[in-house]
């Protein structure tokens, strides 16, 4: 699911480098997810509401990054930590029952105990509405609300999607408010019909995108295939976001 953007507006562009997120930058990578996301349909519903409610989100983005995306190298970050996109390979996303047994007593504690069967079965959900031809998946891609509206999401996403357009792979994604529907459709994603997330869950926006969908935003041609260690876009006008430091 991707959430954690205003509407973007038509004239944002691709504006920062970015490279693939480390193991030492994930409690930045936590930092950021959980301010971009603080009202996120789809995060706010699934996390525990209740006095560790903060300690709930901290733990399920702890988990979404190092157990279900990181293992497949293909979660990405902008240099100074603004901005996190959490993709897996065709093929690779995975909440079975195997990996819902791996990571139950850190669900447990983002959740609430009593909430782990119903959101369990909202993370099945999602998986059931996946196409079944391969795809790259954007699982989540978080950016933080300071430095939204300068390209940082922009340029997160060329990152990946040159490399799918190099290789004929499609992506898919499902946007968590109808609010983000316009900026993916910028980016060759086409809607497709949403859905409903079981026991009293938010809506989901599913979006698929066939290969070479993506126009070229930057002025400069495309960022890189996602193959690359580093990709980088010249910076269009704005002030630099603050620079982010793992647990800062």
């Amino acid at each position: 699911m991707t959430g954690s953007m205003h509407t973007p507006v038509a004239t944002e562009r691709a504006s920062a480098s970015v490279h693939r997120l480390t193991t030492d930058e994930v409690p930045g990578a936590v930092d950021v997810l959980c301010r971009a996301f603080d009202e996120d349909p789809f995060v706010d519903w699934t996390v525990r509401s209740d006095a560790r409610r903060a300690d709930g989100y901290r733990r399920f983005f702890t988990v979404c990054l190092r157990q279900l995306t990181m293992p497949f190298g293909e979660v990405w970050a902008t240099d100074d930590l603004a901005g996190v996109a959490m993709w897996t390979p065709p093929d690779e996303f995975d909440v079975g029952l195997a990996a819902q047994l791996r990571f139950l007593w850190q669900a447990a504690r983002a959740f609430k105990l009593a909430n782990v069967a119903s959101r369990i079965s909202a993370f099945n959900e999602v998986e059931r509405h996946h196409p079944a031809a391969p795809h790259y998946y954007l699982f989540i891609m978080g950016v933080d609300p300071d430095c939204q509206g300068r390209g940082i999401g922009l340029a997160l996403m060329k990152t990946v999607l040159g490399g799918c357009d190099a290789e004929g792979t499609p992506a898919y994604l499902e946007a968590t408010h109808e609010g983000l529907v316009p900026f993916y459709s910028r980016l060759g994603y086409r809607a497709r019909e949403p859905f409903r997330l079981p026991h009293g869950g938010p809506m989901m926006y599913p979006m698929w995108r066939d290969p070479s969908g993506m126009p070229d935003l930057s002025g400069e041609g495309s960022a890189g295939g996602r193959r690359r260690s580093h990709s980088s876009v010249r910076d269009i006008g704005g002030r630099p976001c603050p620079t982010r430091r793992p647990g800062s």
